[in-house]
C-alpha cells in the first residue's frame, strides 16, 4: 500500500467536474484508491462519495492505493493533483 497526502488548491474545491476525472482516473487502475478527509473516507471510483467528504480549498487530504498497479496510480494522481490549481 502506497499513500500520499497533500493540500487541494483549486479554489472551489472538490466539485463536480474534478470529482469526474478523478473517478475516470481510478477507474483506470486494478488498484483500490480511496480518498481520506479527516475520519471520513471515500471510494475514488464512485463519484457521489467523493462529493459527500466536500473537500474545500485548503483542507488536506490523503489517498492510498492499493493493488498490483499502485506505483503508477499514485503517480497519476500526483500529477492529478497538481492539475487542480
Amino acid at each position: 500500500m502506497q499513500q500520499f497526502s497533500c493540500t487541494l488548491a483549486d479554489p472551489e474545491g472538490l466539485h463536480a467536474r474534478p470529482a469526474g476525472k478523478l473517478v475516470s482516473l481510478a477507474c483506470s487502475y486494478a488498484s483500490v484508491i480511496e480518498l481520506h478527509k479527516a475520519e471520513k473516507t471515500a471510494n475514488c471510483r464512485r463519484l457521489f462519495a467523493l462529493l459527500s467528504l466536500c473537500v474545500r480549498s485548503g483542507e488536506p487530504i490523503t489517498f492510498t492505493v492499493e493493488g498490483e498497479d499502485e506505483e503508477a496510480a499514485i503517480a497519476a494522481l500526483r500529477a492529478f493533483v497538481l492539475t487542480l490549481s
